[in-house]
Protein backbone atom coordinates (compact mmCIF):
# COMPACT_ATOMS: atom_id res chain seq x y z
CA UNK A 1 0.00 0.00 0.00
CA UNK A 2 1.24 3.28 -1.25
CA UNK A 3 0.18 6.26 1.45
CA UNK A 4 0.82 9.66 -0.23
CA UNK A 5 0.82 12.36 2.66
CA UNK A 6 -0.38 15.90 1.96
CA UNK A 7 2.05 18.24 3.68
CA UNK A 8 0.14 21.43 3.31
CA UNK A 9 -1.62 19.64 5.50
CA UNK A 10 0.91 19.62 8.00
CA UNK A 11 1.77 22.94 7.61
CA UNK A 12 2.93 24.48 10.60
CA UNK A 13 3.64 21.18 12.13
CA UNK A 14 6.72 18.79 12.60
CA UNK A 15 6.41 15.59 10.77
CA UNK A 16 7.84 12.62 11.89
CA UNK A 17 9.74 9.70 10.01
CA UNK A 18 7.20 7.74 12.20
CA UNK A 19 4.74 9.14 9.18
CA UNK A 20 6.95 8.24 6.32
CA UNK A 21 5.71 5.14 4.00
CA UNK A 22 9.49 4.62 2.44
CA UNK A 23 9.81 2.91 -0.50
CA UNK A 24 13.71 2.27 -0.93
CA UNK A 25 14.84 -0.98 1.06
CA UNK A 26 18.48 0.10 1.00
CA UNK A 27 17.71 3.16 3.16
CA UNK A 28 18.45 1.28 6.50
CA UNK A 29 21.14 1.44 8.90
CA UNK A 30 22.73 -1.82 10.46
CA UNK A 31 24.77 -2.41 13.72
CA UNK A 32 26.98 -5.56 13.49
CA UNK A 33 28.64 -6.87 17.00
CA UNK A 34 30.99 -10.03 16.62
CA UNK A 35 32.55 -11.69 19.70
CA UNK A 36 34.33 -14.65 19.56
CA UNK A 37 31.24 -16.60 20.55
CA UNK A 38 28.51 -14.85 19.05
CA UNK A 39 27.59 -12.40 16.52
CA UNK A 40 24.77 -9.39 16.52
CA UNK A 41 23.56 -7.52 14.35
CA UNK A 42 20.35 -5.06 14.65
CA UNK A 43 19.10 -3.09 12.01
CA UNK A 44 16.77 -0.15 11.76
CA UNK A 45 14.47 1.48 8.98
CA UNK A 46 12.61 4.61 8.93
CA UNK A 47 8.99 5.02 9.00
CA UNK A 48 6.22 2.36 9.35
CA UNK A 49 7.11 0.49 6.47
CA UNK A 50 7.37 -3.66 7.23
CA UNK A 51 10.08 -5.02 5.87
CA UNK A 52 11.22 -8.98 6.16
CA UNK A 53 14.31 -9.75 6.71
CA UNK A 54 16.43 -13.13 5.88
CA UNK A 55 20.21 -13.96 7.41
CA UNK A 56 22.06 -16.83 5.66
CA UNK A 57 25.24 -18.48 7.31
CA UNK A 58 28.07 -19.82 6.01
CA UNK A 59 31.14 -21.18 7.33
CA UNK A 60 32.59 -20.92 3.18
CA UNK A 61 31.82 -17.67 2.42
CA UNK A 62 29.02 -15.68 1.35
CA UNK A 63 25.72 -15.57 -0.51
CA UNK A 64 25.37 -14.71 -3.76
CA UNK A 65 21.08 -14.18 -3.30
CA UNK A 66 18.37 -14.73 -0.73
CA UNK A 67 18.20 -18.64 -2.01
CA UNK A 68 21.82 -19.37 -3.27
CA UNK A 69 22.75 -22.99 -2.00
CA UNK A 70 20.05 -23.34 1.24
CA UNK A 71 21.18 -26.95 2.15
CA UNK A 72 24.60 -26.55 0.16
CA UNK A 73 26.89 -24.60 2.24
CA UNK A 74 24.35 -21.51 3.44
CA UNK A 75 22.29 -22.21 6.57
CA UNK A 76 19.10 -19.91 6.73
CA UNK A 77 19.17 -18.59 10.40
CA UNK A 78 16.49 -16.02 10.44
CA UNK A 79 13.89 -14.81 8.53
CA UNK A 80 11.43 -12.50 10.19
CA UNK A 81 10.00 -8.37 10.61
CA UNK A 82 11.90 -7.98 14.22
CA UNK A 83 14.88 -5.66 14.51
CA UNK A 84 17.87 -7.72 15.54
CA UNK A 85 19.14 -11.11 15.47
CA UNK A 86 22.07 -13.23 17.98
CA UNK A 87 23.60 -16.43 16.69
CA UNK A 88 25.49 -17.62 20.03
CA UNK A 89 27.50 -20.55 20.26
CA UNK A 90 29.60 -20.39 17.56
CA UNK A 91 32.46 -22.83 17.36
CA UNK A 92 35.67 -20.11 18.12
CA UNK A 93 38.21 -21.86 15.35
CA UNK A 94 35.61 -21.71 12.57
CA UNK A 95 35.23 -18.23 10.31
CA UNK A 96 31.30 -17.33 9.54
CA UNK A 97 29.88 -15.20 6.76
CA UNK A 98 26.58 -13.81 7.20
CA UNK A 99 25.00 -12.39 4.50
CA UNK A 100 21.47 -9.99 5.37
CA UNK A 101 18.99 -9.50 2.77
CA UNK A 102 14.99 -7.44 3.06
CA UNK A 103 12.22 -7.01 0.92
CA UNK A 104 8.73 -5.52 1.24
CA UNK A 105 6.80 -8.31 2.06
CA UNK A 106 6.35 -10.27 -1.69
CA UNK A 107 9.08 -8.21 -3.46
CA UNK A 108 12.28 -9.40 -4.87
CA UNK A 109 14.90 -9.55 -2.10
CA UNK A 110 17.62 -6.67 -2.02
CA UNK A 111 21.36 -7.33 -0.41
CA UNK A 112 22.34 -5.13 2.81
CA UNK A 113 25.42 -6.98 3.02
CA UNK A 114 27.90 -9.71 3.69
CA UNK A 115 29.61 -9.53 7.12
CA UNK A 116 32.81 -11.73 8.18
CA UNK A 117 33.60 -13.19 11.20
CA UNK A 118 36.92 -14.63 11.42
CA UNK A 119 37.85 -17.54 13.91
CA UNK A 120 39.75 -16.78 16.53
CA UNK A 121 42.99 -17.82 15.40
CA UNK A 122 42.78 -15.57 12.34
CA UNK A 123 42.08 -12.37 14.87
CA UNK A 124 44.61 -13.03 16.86
CA UNK A 125 47.23 -13.69 13.50
CA UNK A 126 45.50 -10.28 11.81
CA UNK A 127 46.21 -8.80 16.07
CA UNK A 128 50.13 -10.14 15.87
CA UNK A 129 50.78 -8.57 12.27
CA UNK A 130 49.53 -5.31 13.02
CA UNK A 131 52.00 -4.80 15.95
Amino acid sequence: MIRFVDLRSHFGRHVSHADEVITDVNRRRVMVRAHDDSFTIAWDYPGRTLLEVRILRSSEGPAESADDGLGQGQELVYEDVTGSFRDAGLLTDRSYFYTVFARHPGEAWVLWGDYPVPARSEKVAQGQAAR
